[in-house]
């Protein structure tokens, strides 16, 4: 059947803005958001005095490349995506004070061939926040993209994850015959495959909804709001830490796990088992605009 999209709950009141330094306070109620002006990241979300992130929510590009992904050349080939995400500035910013929202927009500039995104976020009454990213890469001059979407990192508390989608086991758009959609749970580090050589790993697809929580039960969820369903990933670590270790045991603790929430991740490929690009409707193309929410 239609799926329903989730939608913000009643509250009463109006968000409260204010401008501090570099960034930008958004309370409602007893969450306070901080956003970067000079990225457009979210930089801070704390409840009742708890701080959720360790690192800004962030845009992404990139993944730790994959046996096949080398085989290809991969990480030479697609370099300019690697720190796209980190590195992107915003310019205009916009404010408009609503009924029972306040919507803040960033217009950013990525520093791939001129690459744009323009990212909204909607912070209602209730606390809830609104994500709505509109990615515009500068074309056909570009190579295909690895992953698009928003990664940060959590205290290592957060370690628990229940997620609504495919599952149990890792699936990517290219290798997901095999998982069925449902509801499940597990921590980071079960749901995360440590590969002789690390690499990517662990991926999820038609993500609904999926959460990140500590023992107790506090911590940060994410819904899928857009016309197309997310993706998620989670590591035991950096992203960098899987890129420049060469054996598991050189993976290094951690106080901190990392989160991908991704509109798409292009395909595995290898379908000669080395070396061979995802086919043509695994590929993330630099041609055109990609939404998500």
């Amino acid at each position: 059947g239609e799926r329903a999209e989730p939608k913000p709950t009643r509250a009463t009141g109006r968000p409260q803005v204010r401008q501090e330094g570099s960034g930008t306070i958004v309370t409602a109620g007893s969450i306070v958001y901080r956003f970067d002006d000079r990225t457009g990241a979210l930089a801070s979300v704390r409840a009742m005095e708890l701080e959720l992130l360790a690192s800004p929510l962030q845009l992404n590009f990139w993944r730790p490349a994959t046996n096949n992904d080398e085989g290809a050349k991969l990480p030479a080939k697609l370099a300019v995506w690697r720190r796209a995400g980190a590195h992107a500035s915003a310019g205009q910013r916009r404010v408009v004070e609503e009924v029972a929202s306040v919507a803040l927009t960033y217009e950013v500039a990525i520093p791939a061939g001129g690459s744009t995104a323009t990212i909204e976020y909607r912070i209602h009454a209730s606390g809830q926040l609104a994500v709505a990213v509109d990615f515009k890469p500068a074309g056909q001059k570009l190579p295909m993209i690895p992953r698009i979407g928003l990664t940060a990192t959590l205290p290592v508390a957060f370690h628990r994850v229940a997620w609504f989608g495919k599952g149990p086991h890792e699936n990517y758009a290219d290798r997901q015959a095999g998982a069925w959609v449902g509801r499940f749970n597990g921590t980071v580090e079960s749901m995360f495959h440590r590969y002789g050589d690390p690499q990517e790993a662990g991926q999820r697809t038609g993500i609904r909804s999926v959460a990140f929580t500590r023992d107790g039960g506090a911590g940060l969820r994410f819904e899928a709001t857009g016309g197309r369903l997310l993706e998620f990933g989670a590591y035991p670590c950096l992203a960098d830490d899987l890129e420049y270790a060469r054996h598991p045991i050189d993976l290094p603790g951690r106080e901190v796990v990392t989160i991908n929430i991704d509109h798409r991740q292009m395909g595995l490929g290898g379908t000669n088992s080395w070396g061979e690009l995802p086919l043509v409707p695994y590929r993330l193309p630099a041609d055109r605009t990609y939404r998500f929410s």
